[in-house]
């Protein structure tokens, strides 16, 4: 019997596809967010954040989304604009 982690293992679809950098890049705000909400990130009906390609969760609680905003911030910071 395997001991639970915690954690799960995610397999990606074949088909799965993301933007790549230079086309992310030239997005504006609005199609940026258009590919956030139909690409990567979805609330399920618990309300919880999952990740579109894997459906693995990212934040289950407020707090949660709290920290994943301050990380973001964080590397926000660190980027070039």
């Amino acid at each position: 019997m395997t001991k639970y982690t915690g954690y799960l293992e995610v397999s990606l679809p074949e088909d799965a596809q993301a933007m790549d950098i230079p086309t992310m890049f030239r997005s504006n705000a609005e199609q940026y967010r258009d590919y956030i909400l139909e690409n990567l990130l979805f609330q399920d009906h618990h309300g919880n954040i999952r990740s579109m390609i894997g459906e693995f969760p990212l934040a289950t609680t407020q707090k949660q989304v709290d920290v994943l905003i301050e990380v973001l911030n964080e590397w926000r910071d660190k980027m070039d604009d």
